[in-house]
């Protein structure tokens, strides 16, 4: 075995190289200079306090620090309330754009919070998170108070809470809540609370998509206000998140494209059910075929996959996808396949 002698003079250059580097990276952390990234400039904001008619937006800087185009591939929001509209969906490297959030305060009340997810194609920030918050105050306290509880999933468990401010009467208490429409169950609860009413909602989603609500009449004691109508409104969505249409592109002479698609669960969170069995058809042309693997509660991968048939042309496909879950349930998923062969 032979042995390597490292002069003193070496490593001594060596180790101030290194002092220098580190020395240069601090300075760098020190100026507040971010490392190559996607960045939200701010990612959180306040609108402050306003009233429950109004609109409230803002807007947030997405820079991009990398070296790197990025695009945006998507943008989520918390509720259907909430919009972002962006100034391009393609940030060069050592540019930015505006993400110009825009929420409908109509039947939000209290504080309240709403967030946005954008999703690029960079491997350094694959999401990016903004979240517009603050104070919604009720414009009349004689009106209908809307309240909207979020997306469920078809005939799943509700459990929420309401909360409605007591203004100036801290001693107020709710004394009866009476059902005028709807199916959910709403409770008072913590009646001694000095700053708000709050109600327990409980039940369960439709089984039907769509929105949904249920009204009550609340009577009070001590209140600025004696009897009140409050409607609780909710969105029931498809469990499932998935392309309505996947484009397999172009195919040569001989040759084949494949292209997988993933199927998620959209509330994985409220739903502990696996996926048993997965069954698809195309339609009668079958020209694409269509195979399943990696399914597990939170989903299903689909593989698409387009063959030459030495006949040129556009093909266009439907695949109708039935999963079969542990809780008993068939889910039925639509997705029209497109492509061409050369």
């Amino acid at each position: 075995m032979t042995t390597s002698i490292v002069p003193y003079h070496w490593r001594f250059r060596r180790a101030t190289a290194c002092f220098l580097w580190l020395v240069l990276a601090g300075c760098l952390a020190e100026r507040g200079t971010p490392p190559p990234g996607v960045y939200a400039s701010p990612s959180q904001q306040s609108f402050g306090t306003v009233v429950d008619k109004e609109g409230v937006e803002a807007v947030f800087s997405i820079s991009n620090t990398s070296d790197e185009v990025v695009h945006i591939t998507g943008i989520e929001t918390s509720c259907g309330c909430t919009a972002v509209e962006l100034s391009n969906e393609r940030i060069l490297p050592g540019e930015s754009i505006d993400a110009r959030m825009v929420v409908e305060l109509q039947g939000q009340y209290g504080k309240r919070s709403f967030q946005a997810t954008i999703r690029t194609d960079s491997r350094l920030a694959p999401t990016i998170s903004l979240q517009l918050s603050g104070d919604v105050a009720v414009s009349e306290l004689g009106g209908e108070l809307p309240f909207d509880i979020g997306s469920f999933p078809p005939d799943s468990n509700i459990g929420e809470a309401v909360a409605i401010s007591k203004g100036n009467t801290p001693d107020a208490v709710i004394s009866s809540v009476e059902r005028v429409s709807g199916q959910l169950q709403v409770e008072a609860v913590d009646l001694e609370d000095a700053a708000f009413f709050k109600l327990h909602v409980s039940g369960r989603s439709p089984k039907e998509i769509g929105r949904f609500t249920t009204t009550v009449q609340l009577a009070a004691d001590g209140a600025a206000w004696r009897r009140r109508t409050v409607s609780i409104s909710g969105l029931v969505s498809s469990r499932w998140r998935y392309p309505e249409e996947v484009y397999l592109g172009f195919v040569g002479s001989g040759e084949a494209i494949t292209k997988r698609v993933q199927i998620e669960d959209a509330f994985p969170e409220g739903a502990s059910t696996p996926i048993l069995d997965v069954s698809i058809q195309t339609s009668e042309l079958g020209e694409v075929d269509v195979s399943a693997n990696d399914s597990d509660s939170s989903g299903v991968v689909l593989v698409f996959t387009l063959r030459h048939n030495d006949t040129p042309g556009a093909i266009s496909e439907e695949a109708e996808v039935l999963l079969r879950t542990s809780d008993g349930r068939e889910h039925v998923i639509h997705i029209r396949i497109f492509g061409r062969r050369l």
